[in-house]
């Protein structure tokens, strides 16, 4: 649709007035993460508006899987009332078709159909786009509280070739993309299990790190997950279900853990594709400690020395000072060495994607028998 923000009806006071609670809403709730050109405000929509209109600046919206699952809740006949979510899922929208944003939901209905199958990913694909098609106003009225719901008869989502093909690569690639993940998701869920003292804690991500470098994958937003994560000063509900006596409980934990540390990697080279080029990419995501952690993974305008500096207050934030110091200088010789120590790749082992999927299992077996399920 053409990205103009003026309303058929020509009611533009109210119309104006409706958009900035769109911002209001979306600037209390903190859900973007941003990388564009400097000074750019992505609660803004007068500044995508401009970006995009008179700049011809390309968008693109990475949505992970809670803001897709709320957005697709959109269309319904049987919610009565309109959650906080839902509004924020309508206010994401609103911005999007005004801005002309392109949706990148690919982790996310990558999850969908790694958890549901192929078939829920396809069907989540098609409503995305579909939903594309509708007006902005649509869901401008859910925000305003004018509407609970979209009608689903509007909604014509059609299941095309090309997404019945896209949803099936997905679950090939996004399985082969993800495992690495999953490894080191096990893996700290192990360390972290038996901890109970900040120094056990400090102790087992020392030797995380050291087990990324040394024997398994160097993976930069595993490791700035499990910093939070491990840290005495951790956000709460970042293994999900550790401690569940259901049976498969806190393996979904970790399998949801495994999605936020691909989300990170994802997030970071999109951003890098956004440096090269006249674009913009926002991350939007309703989990706090994964913004957290994009924020520190991904900063935009700083040259090397500046994101060291930050990412070390970062460690030292969630650290006890001298622990957190401690653990920058590992992190910083590590990512250094992942990139430059050629001694280390050749004592690899000789089949090594071989070697790493025969970890990931004895991880999982590991882990199954310290849970005791």
């Amino acid at each position: 649709m053409s990205p103009d923000p003026t309303p058929i009806d020509g009611s533009t006071e109210n119309w104006l007035e409706d958009l900035r609670t769109v911002e209001r809403l979306l600037r209390e709730s903190d859900s973007f993460c941003w990388v564009g050109p400097q000074g750019y405000d992505a609660y803004s929509i007068e500044h995508a508006i401009t970006l995009s209109t008179q700049l011809k600046v390309e968008f693109s919206l990475i949505l992970d899987r809670n803001v897709l699952s709320r957005v697709l809740e959109l269309p319904t006949t049987t919610r009565k009332a309109t959650t906080d979510l839902h509004r924020l899922g309508a206010s994401v929208m609103t911005l999007a078709l005004l801005s002309d944003m392109h949706f990148d939901a690919t982790t996310a209905v990558g999850e969908t159909v790694l958890v549901n199958q192929t078939g829920q990913g396809q069907n989540d694909a098609a409503k995305l786009a579909a939903m594309q098609n509708l007006d902005a106003e649509s869901y401008l009225d859910i925000v305003m509280n004018r509407a609970t719901h979209i009608d689903p008869k509007s909604i014509d989502a059609e299941m095309t070739p090309a997404m019945i093909d896209g949803a099936a690569k997905l679950q090939v690639d996004l399985w082969k993309w993800v495992r690495p993940h999953y490894g080191a998701a096990l893996k700290l869920a192990t360390l972290l299990y038996s901890c109970t003292t900040v120094e056990e804690r400090f102790k087992a991500f020392k030797e995380y790190l050291r087990w990324s470098y040394d024997d398994y994958m160097f993976i930069p937003g595993a490791l700035i997950y499990g910093s939070l994560a491990m840290s005495p000063n951790h956000p709460g509900g970042m293994f999900k279900w550790l401690n569940s006596p259901m049976l498969d409980r806190p393996l979904e934990g970790v399998w949801n853990v495994a999605w936020d540390t691909f989300l990170l990697d994802y997030w970071a080279k999109e951003a890098q594709r956004a440096a090269i080029k006249n674009m913009v990419v926002i991350l939007c995501t309703f989990d706090r400690p994964l913004r957290t952690c994009a924020r520190d993974f991904v900063v935009p305008h700083l040259d090397a020395a500046q994101r060291l500096e930050k990412l070390e207050k970062r460690f030292t934030l969630e650290w006890p000072s001298e622990m957190g110091k401690a653990l920058h200088s590992q992190y910083v010789r590590y990512a250094l060495g992942a990139t430059t120590d050629h001694t280390r790749a050749a004592h690899r082992h000789r089949n090594q994607q071989a070697y790493w999927s025969a970890m990931v299992d004895c991880l999982e077996s590991d882990f199954h028998q310290i849970i005791g399920k």
